[in-house]
This record gives structure tokens, C-alpha cells and sequence, in this order.
């Protein structure tokens, strides 16, 4: 890790970007987030910040396949009318 991102760990830059892009992706209609990450020690940093966001673990989606070097996360996101269980 660069010092320069040793130097900004902790002062919420990732919970800002996923705030972000949880407006943006409401905004916009999107019924669902879903994401690829790694396991390991290295990524539970990321793990639990997007568990703090109410994403959790699921399935391979789109065209992922499973492997042992991939995570998978799923938020479902208010379509406006209250309901969360529709998938785009």
C-alpha cells in the first residue's frame, strides 16, 4: 500500500464513495448493487464496510463464475415504492 493511502485509512473516504453510490444507484431507479471482492485478511477491511451498508454475502451473479478468489455482495436498494425484492 502506497503511503499516501496508509495516510488517509480511517478518515472515511470509502463510507463517503459507497454513500455515494448508493444515492446515485437509488436515484437512478437501480432495484439492486451487487459487487466482487476478494477473501482473505486483505479485504475484510472492505468486507465490513459494506456490511456496515447492509450488503451480504450471496452468490456468483451475472457472469461470475465461484472461485476461490472472488467474494460476492448484494444490497437491494428501495425502488421508491417501498419494496426490495425485485432484481434488475
Amino acid at each position: 500500500m502506497s503511503c499516501w493511502a496508509v495516510a488517509h485509512l480511517g478518515r472515511g473516504i470509502g463510507s463517503a464513495l459507497v454513500t455515494h453510490i448508493i444515492a446515485t444507484a437509488t436515484e437512478r431507479g437501480y432495484e439492486r448493487l451487487s459487487l466482487e471482492t476478494g477473501p482473505g485478511a486483505a479485504f475484510e477491511p472492505a468486507h465490513s464496510l459494506y456490511l456496515k451498508f447492509g450488503f451480504e454475502f450471496c452468490g456468483p451473479f451475472a457472469d461470475y463464475s465461484p472461485g476461490e478468489f472472488s467474494r460476492f455482495m448484494t444490497l437491494p436498494l428501495d425502488s421508491g415504492d417501498g419494496r426490495t425484492d425485485r432484481v434488475v
